[in-house]
């Protein structure tokens, strides 16, 4: 039944992509019949529409579970092409990455972590295949949508391990940028800070970078976000994964190591005992308890 339903996922997904080409061949017809244009060009579109359909028709025609993969793959290096010949582009980069995160998002939940490693597999970012440049530099275009678009994307992509470890295959530059950006730039609740600290409570579960957070300040950084929170009213997103990343950063040895050392510290961490999180010292444990409901306004 499991393996019908995967199946049957694969097929629409397929079947809105097709609608979807379908549409974009609509209004391509009408540009044309507005505009003068040559034999060459209708050619030209009408191979790549044939190549469009071919690969989906390929999924429909596939038994089995290789349907789901391959059409994750034809969807993902579709959308790695745009992503390349629209790079200098901010409109051509947006629409890529949303389009993409949108398919995703439209997914059973039993496939998105397929989907995931099919990102992985066929390195979307081009981290493998050409370092960690391609994506700093996209990272550094001044386009608030760009980065907006670029943050949720890899957010979807950090959502599993396997995809933790893509991000940070040639060391830590890309996690160090997207911690830097949200120590320095980001406004409290913003969407991107939101999305920033998405990626990192998201790539917190490598116990192996909770050196990297403790060296950039951000146990610090968050206490001091959940503080502001008693005052200023700061977006729910912005606290629970804030809080959820705090826990995971406690959990490891290396932190308990460093609490240790800097008894200050410790006092703030039991200090933040609001509804967003509660944490107190049981003997060289910090236990932390992240509470779901939503902070209860004092008295006055």
């Amino acid at each position: 039944m499991e393996e019908l339903e995967q199946q049957h996922n694969a097929v629409m997904q397929s079947v809105r992509q097709i609608f979807g080409i379908g549409m974009s061949c609509v209004e391509e017809l009408e540009k044309m019949m507005e505009n003068d244009v040559t034999e060459e060009y209708i050619k030209a579109f009408t191979e790549k529409c044939k190549t469009q359909l071919m690969k989906y028709d390929k999924v429909l025609k596939t038994e089995g579970t290789d349907r789901s993969e391959l059409h994750f793959e034809n969807l993902i290096l579709e959308h790695k092409r745009k992503l390349i010949a629209k790079r200098k582009n901010s409109e051509g980069i947006v629409e890529a990455l949303l389009s993409l995160r949108v398919n995703v998002l439209q997914l059973a939940p039993e496939l998105k972590r397929n989907f995931v490693d099919e990102i992985v597999r066929n390195d979307f970012f081009s981290i493998a295949e050409k370092g960690d440049k391609f994506l700093l530099d996209l990272l550094e275009m001044p386009s608030k949508s760009v980065k907006h678009a670029l943050y949720a994307m890899i957010s979807v992509t950090v959502s599993t391990m396997r995809g933790a470890e893509y991000l940070i295959t040639n060391g830590y530059t890309i996690f160090q940028r997207i911690m830097d950006v949200l120590l320095k730039k980001q406004q409290d609740g913003s969407v991107g800070q939101r999305f920033c600290i998405s990626i990192l409570q998201k790539m917190s579960i490598k116990e192996s970078l909770a050196g990297v957070f403790i060296k950039s300040g951000m146990i610090e950084w968050i206490i001091k976000l959940l503080e502001r929170s008693i005052l200023a009213e700061i977006h729910i997103y912005s606290l629970d994964f804030a809080s959820a990343l705090l826990v995971n950063i406690l959990h490891s040895n290396e932190t308990l190591d460093y609490l240790e050392k800097e008894t200050s510290l410790v006092k703030a961490v039991g200090s933040v005992s609001y509804t967003h999180l509660r944490a107190h010292e049981t003997g060289r444990n910090l236990v932390c308890r992240l509470l779901l409901e939503k902070k209860k306004k004092k008295k006055k």
